[in-house]
C-alpha cells in the first residue's frame, strides 16, 4: 500500500515538474498607440488577442504556421483582408459574444450578421455548408484551404 502511495506521489511530482507549453502573454503582441495589432510572435497554439486591439491589420500573423485557434476580443473592429492567410495549421477562429462586427460559428469567422463569410481557418479540415444567411464570400476566404474536401453553398 506504501508503495502505490510513493508511486503516484512521485507520478504527480514528475506530471507537475514537466515543461507545460508556453502561453501568448501580450509581450507577444505588436500593438501600436493607437490598438493595431501589426504583429505576434509568440509560441503559437491557442492565442487570445489581448482586449483593447481595435484593429488586426495585413501581416500580423505572417507566415504563423504554428497558430491553431485565435480568440478575437470584442475591442476588435477591423480585421484585415488576408490576415490569416499564412496560418496553415488554423483550424478556429472564436470571436467574443460581445463584439458588434465579428461573429464566429463552428470556428469560422463572419461579420456580425452572418451575411458574409470572412476566412475559413485553412486548417480546419472536412466539408463545409455555408449558411443560409450568407450572400457574400469574402476575398480569399477560403484561400489555401487545402484539408477542405467540399463547400455546399446555398441558394
Amino acid at each position: 500500500m506504501k508503495k502505490r502511495v510513493l508511486s503516484l506521489v512521485l507520478a504527480l511530482l514528475v506530471c507537475a515538474l514537466l515543461p507545460t507549453a508556453a502561453l501568448a502573454d501580450d509581450s507577444d503582441f505588436d500593438i501600436d498607440g493607437r490598438g493595431k495589432l501589426r504583429g505576434y510572435t509568440g509560441p503559437g497554439g491557442d492565442v487570445t488577442i489581448p482586449n483593447g486591439v481595435t484593429e488586426i491589420m495585413m501581416g500580423a500573423f505572417e507566415d504563423c504556421a504554428i497558430l491553431t485557434s485565435v480568440t478575437i476580443p470584442s475591442s476588435v473592429k477591423e480585421i484585415s483582408v488576408s490576415v490569416f492567410s499564412d496560418c496553415t495549421n488554423l483550424s478556429a477562429i472564436h470571436v467574443s459574444q460581445d463584439n458588434e462586427v465579428y461573429l464566429s460559428q463552428d470556428g469560422v469567422l463572419f461579420n456580425f450578421d452572418m451575411t458574409q463569410l470572412i476566412r475559413y481557418p485553412k486548417g480546419k479540415q472536412g466539408a463545409y455548408a455555408i449558411p443560409n444567411s450568407v450572400t457574400n464570400i469574402g476575398e480569399l476566404a477560403f484561400n489555401g484551404c487545402t484539408s477542405l474536401t467540399s463547400v455546399t453553398i446555398p441558394g
